[in-house]
C-alpha cells in the first residue's frame, strides 16, 4: 500500500496546489520555517488547500536553542527534531 504522507520540505511549497495530493489525502500537515516568509507562505498555502476541500494543520518552528530551521534542528537532534511535525499529524488523526 503506497504511503498516505506527503512532504514537502522548505521553497519545494510555492508552486505545489491541491492537483499535486492524490485523491485519498485529506489532510496536509505545513511544516515551513518560523521566519516571516515561512508564516507567510504557511498561511497563503493553508487557505489554498482549504478553499479546495482539504484540512490543514499548521506546525510552526517555534524559537528554540536547537536552530533556526528544519534543518539545523535535524542536524543537531535528528529524528527527534521532527517530533512537533508527527504530533501535529497525530493531532489530524483524532480530529
Amino acid at each position: 500500500m503506497p504511503s498516505q504522507n506527503r512532504f514537502f520540505i522548505g521553497t519545494e511549497t510555492k508552486e505545489r496546489n491541491e492537483s499535486t495530493f492524490p485523491t485519498q489525502v485529506k489532510t496536509v500537515v505545513l511544516a515551513l520555517d518560523g521566519d516571516d516568509g515561512g508564516k507567510e507562505a504557511s498561511s497563503r498555502l493553508a487557505n489554498q488547500l482549504v478553499q479546495s476541500g482539504l484540512r490543514v494543520r499548521v506546525c510552526l518552528l517555534g524559537p528554540n536553542t536547537w536552530g533556526k530551521d528544519w534543518n539545523e534542528r535535524w542536524q543537531r537532534l535528528g529524528q527527534q527534531s521532527l517530533a512537533p511535525v508527527f504530533e501535529a499529524l497525530s493531532e489530524t488523526h483524532s480530529a
